[in-house]
């Protein structure tokens, strides 16, 4: 098992990633142990946040982006990030019978969301290569061209996050353990 440390705002091993995670605390009331093991490296942490930042700012709706988060890391196995998005999406009211229904293996009931689980496992399953049909079909149910980038956007993220909690088997907070979830 590899470990990395998790730091607070007032260990981080830089006056920047101190700074990131004072913000994090004010934000969010803690900080999570993936952003304290990412204030490791300055520019992991900044780099991290701003891609959640910029995925904020796309046309997706907060369930659609938390949806992706969630799929993607279930995709790649994520015990860690998949109990994070479920706590977000869970704080943040927002409709649980998509999130539930990708944490159990299963499509959404609603066709449009259904087509963004489809595609996101597509991009993730096949590292991107997926076919003019599997773009098509995507936008067919009523997403554009900009949204397929939305999807690249979400899994750069989320291989950023997954694959560090994978190398350091980042132990799941408090504050998610109530939405703990194993393949």
């Amino acid at each position: 098992m590899s470990t990395l440390p998790v730091y607070t705002e007032s260990n981080a091993p830089s006056e920047e990633s101190q700074e990131l995670l004072s913000q994090v605390k004010k934000k969010y009331g803690f900080i999570p142990n993936l952003l304290g093991e990412f204030a490791a490296s300055h520019p992991v942490l900044q780099a991290y946040m701003q891609l959640g930042e910029n995925l904020s700012k796309t046309s997706l709706t907060p369930l659609e982006q938390q949806l992706l988060l969630v799929t993607i890391s279930r995709d790649n196995n994520c015990t860690y990030c998949v109990a994070a998005h479920t706590a977000v999406a869970v704080g943040s009211k927002l409709d649980q019978e998509p999130i539930n229904a990708v944490r159990e293996g299963r499509l959404p009931s609603h066709p449009k969301l259904q087509a963004l689980v489809r595609f996101a496992e597509q991009v993730v399953g096949e590292r991107g290569w997926v076919s003019q049909d599997q773009v098509q079909a995507f936008i067919d149910a009523g997403y554009s061209e900009a949204n397929v980038l939305d999807v690249v956007l979400a899994a750069s993220m989320k291989t950023l996050s997954n694959y560090t909690n994978h190398i350091f088997e980042t132990p799941v907070d408090a504050n998610f353990q109530p939405f703990a979830w194993k393949k």
